[in-house]
């Protein structure tokens, strides 16, 4: 059987199109190097095998006139050939059969050879094949090796099993050659030619019944064979109509896209130029004359109108209002050359709103361009390469011309110059998603720099998009209100002018000047607390300070600014910030104003700090006895610290005073609250039980006098109190304490052997409730006894996380042994505190007997 040509083997992979217009094999032009080499082997292959395969048949031959008809039978077959599918196939089955059973099975090799060379050499002689298509012939031929050797072997047995053996021989042999030469040849694996060859293989199978009847007829007649030419007539005819038709399509085809090639062309060199009516005509002048040579028609035209005239033919643009009209006196046009024009049409169209398209893309490429040229930030295009391909004005004015990066010198926010490598746009070059990168440039210029890739089809970065924005104002603002935030941490963290304006001051150098003057207004004069960094001596200066003050408007000039310090209600100092290697503006006014406001809110805070502490201590000392009275028998000892910040009146109070040489009262106490509220109880506390011991001299009935005038004196708020009154009573022998409590913390006694006793009954709170419980105890103190009396601020010092317990509060009494009165109230005041401040007022106050 006829096979394709290597072309079609390769083709039989591509598009149905291509093996269309290629139906006939590409054998006029030579083969290719490496086709040559493996055709040539397998030629020289097959001529050694069919002549070794001759050289051993000795079957006896049919008469020259059968061996001659058969091949020649073979050689006519050959030349007819059918499209199927993507190649071609010829009836030679119908003579290869016959040609198997009639012959010497082991020379149909040879003859199948002779017959392939015969059809070869006449479209050799026609020019239609190069003379190298010979070795392809011989090598078609091996597909009858297989066959040929199962005949051979089971001669003269002519059943259909063995028909199907040879048969399935037959195409392992012509799969296995032709993947081979296709392989070795074209580099086609044999899973891509499988389809092809199965076609084939379909064909032959559906032709051997008809070449395997011949064979049977041929008993009767020798020249039976020839009956297989009226069906290879047939379908040479079927074969030749349907070649005619595919020709026709292929030549329309051809006109298509001749057509369509040229159409493409004009737009292509319209599309260079500014769109405008006469490109619209040149296109529609170049698609008249491509239409009319596609269709060999005598004219054409493109109108809106319908066509008039016999034997004319029109299709309307797709998507337009105009129609394609050709008219051709020859002859009439057939339907496939209206499908051709339909398709011309359609092209036409597209080429037409290719050409609007592009106008619209200039359009809008232009207003993008002008978009991009008018931003404010510079925007630059890199190739793989690191090149410039398109910068922005803004970016030409950053970069230079012509455009390239390097020309800046940038350095990071910790001032690490930048390389070229570490910027975004060569990053995102790399195959990296960068972050923005934020960069100083040009003295104190800042700038955020980011970049994305353009990707290519393989999703290769084939261009990088840069952008550059100018972030310097927002990071001058950054700075200017971290500077006002570290500016607020440093005035917040003492109300000591002293401390902290000097703090400020080194904050603005070099921060946001190069010098930093800081004047408070006293009573009576302007007073300079903090310079850095030295004081200027400058006059000028000097009296422009004078005039903010005085005026309360804010001075600038290039290389000073001095602004108000402004506290709610008056002007407290000023501000001067000196520049000598800088230049100051509205910004930096601004900047100076907002701390202006925040050092003035601060002078002003730290006055009526001085002036509230002031008061509360002087306050507090009028409440507490300025020195202990001398008692001939007793040694005593105070101590107060005040809780917070020392501008409130704390509530805990002591007093000792007497009624005679030989009776003695002490008091402790711990009103609720602070303040001026506080303050007037501790007062009424105090004066009260000195105004009490002239009625009574039981400490119990003094606590209950108080507790009537605490209810009665009540206005809003209950204020309560709890307080510890002792007597001391003095005779020959030693001294007794009688005491009672009012909800008070009950005293300790140390004694000198370094016992530790309480002293004393709870009792309730005075000022809260009309009816209340007081005891008295009485006790005998020895010489180095001590009593000693305290508020809950001794045992709470440490609270929450050290809250003493009484045994801990005896420990640390009793560790007090042998010390004076003075020791063990500041020993006992260090433990509790431990170097902290108080969280709570704390009051101690002990009576030790000499």
């Amino acid at each position: 059987m006829q096979r394709a040509g290597r072309g079609w083997a390769r083709a039989a992979i591509d598009t149905a199109d291509r093996l269309l217009e290629r139906r006939e094999p590409g054998v006029a032009r030579r083969l290719e190097p490496r086709e040559r080499r493996t055709e040539s082997a397998a030629a020289v292959l097959f001529v050694l095998v069919a002549g070794l395969l001759l050289a051993r048949s000795d079957d006896p031959w049919p008469s020259a006139l059968t061996i001659a008809g058969l091949v020649a039978t073979y050689a006519t077959l050959g030349e007819i050939r059918l499209q199927l599918g993507p190649g071609l196939v010829g009836p030679t089955q119908l003579a290869f059969i016959p040609l198997l059973f009639l012959a010497p099975p082991l020379a149909v090799p040879a003859l199948v050879a002779v017959g392939e060379l015969i059809g070869e050499l006449r479209a050799i002689a026609a020019r239609r094949a190069h003379p190298e298509r010979a070795l392809v012939a011989l090598a078609d031929s091996w597909y009858s090796v297989g066959p040929a050797v199962v005949i051979a072997l089971f001669a003269p047995d002519r059943s259909w099993g063995v028909v199907v053996l040879a048969l399935a021989a037959q195409f392992a042999t012509d799969f296995a050659v032709s993947s081979a030469r296709e392989w070795f040849g074209a580099g086609i694996p044999p899973g891509r030619l499988a389809p092809v060859m199965g076609l084939i293989h379909v064909v032959d199978a559906l032709l051997t019944p008809v070449g395997v009847l011949v064979v049977l007829a041929s008993d009767g007649h020798p020249a039976a064979f020839v009956l297989v030419l009226g069906p290879a007539v047939l379908l040479a005819a079927i074969g030749h109509e349907r070649a005619t038709r595919i020709e026709r399509e292929l030549e329309l085809g051809r006109a298509y896209r001749r057509s369509a090639g040229e159409l493409q062309h004009a737009y292509g060199r319209i599309g260079e130029a500014v769109a405008s009516r006469l490109d619209r005509s040149e296109l529609e002048r170049l698609l008249v004359t491509a239409t009319v040579g596609a269709l060999q028609a005598d004219r054409a035209r493109l109108s809106e109108e319908e066509p008039a005239a016999d034997g004319a033919l029109s299709v309307p643009l797709p998507g337009q209002r105009e129609r394609l009209t050709v008219e051709r006196a020859a002859r009439p046009f057939d339907a496939d050359e209206r499908e051709l024009l339909e398709r011309l049409a359609a092209q036409a169209a597209a080429s037409l709103e290719n050409l609007e398209l592009h106008e619209l893309m200039r359009k809008s490429e232009a207003e993008q361009r002008a978009v991009l040229e008018g931003v404010s930030e510079a925007i630059f295009a890199e190739d793989a390469s690191g090149a410039v391909v398109y910068a922005n004005a803004t970016a030409v004015r950053l970069l230079g011309a012509p455009p390239d990066p390097r020309r800046l010198q940038l350095a990071d926010e910790d001032g690490v110059a930048v390389a070229a490598e570490r910027l975004p746009g060569r990053r995102a070059l790399a195959g990296e998603r960068p972050r923005p990168l934020v960069v100083r440039y040009e003295d104190d210029r800042w700038a955020r720099v980011k970049a994305s890739p353009v990707l290519d089809e393989q999703g290769e970065a084939r261009l990088a998009i840069t952008v550059i924005e100018d972030i310097t104002e927002l990071k001058q603002a950054e700075r200017a209100q971290r500077f006002l935030a570290d500016s607020a941490r440093a005035l917040g963290a003492s109300l000591e002018l002293e401390e902290t304006l000097p703090a400020v001051a080194r904050l603005a150098v070099p921060e946001i000047a190069d010098g930093c003057e800081l004047h408070v207004l006293g009573e009576r004069e302007l007073q300079r607390l903090a310079a850095e960094p030295a004081p200027s001596a400058d006059a000028a200066l000097a009296a422009r300070i004078h005039e903010v003050v005085r005026t309360g408007l804010p001075h600038l000039r290039d290389d000073a600014i001095v602004v108000p310090m402004r506290a709610p209600a008056r002007i407290v100092g000023a501000i001067a910030l000196t520049g000598s290697r800088r230049a100051f503006g509205p910004q930096e006014l601004a900047l100076a104003e907002q701390l202006g406001l925040h050092a003035g809110a601060v002078v002003d805070t730290a006055r009526l700090y001085r002036t509230r502490s002031a008061i509360a201590q002087t306050l507090q000392a009028s409440l507490l006895p300025p020195v202990l009275p001398e008692i001939g028998a007793l040694e005593s000892a105070a101590l107060y610290r005040a809780a917070g910040e020392g501008y409130e009146v704390g509530g805990d109070f002591y007093d000792v005073f007497s009624t005679g040489a030989s009776q003695w009262f002490a008091v402790i106490g711990d009103v609720c609250g602070k303040g001026a509220e506080a303050a007037a109880v501790t007062a009424l506390a105090r004066y009260t039980l000195r105004a009490a011991v002239v009625q009574h001299r039981s400490p119990a009935r003094m606590l209950h006098w108080l507790n009537d005038a605490m209810l009665r004196q009540r206005t809003g708020a209950i204020r309560f109190a709890t307080i510890a009154c002792v007597r001391f009573d003095l005779d020959g022998d030693g001294v007794t304490a009688t005491v009672s409590c009012g909800g008070h913390p009950t005293p300790r006694i140390l004694r000198g052997t370094g016992s530790v006793e309480e002293v004393g009954v709870p009792g309730t709170l005075l000022g809260a409730l009309p009816e209340i419980r007081l005891e008295e105890r009485s006790v005998r103190l020895a010489g180095g006894d001590a009593l000693v009396l305290y508020t809950d601020g001794l045992t709470e010092a440490g609270s929450p996380r050290r809250v003493w317990t009484p045994a801990q509060l005896d420990a640390a009494v009793a560790a007090r042994r042998g010390g004076s009165a003075q020791e063990i109230v500041e020993r006992l005041a260090q433990e509790a505190l431990r170097g902290e401040p108080p969280r709570d007022d704390l009051a101690l106050l002990a009576m030790k007997v000499r």
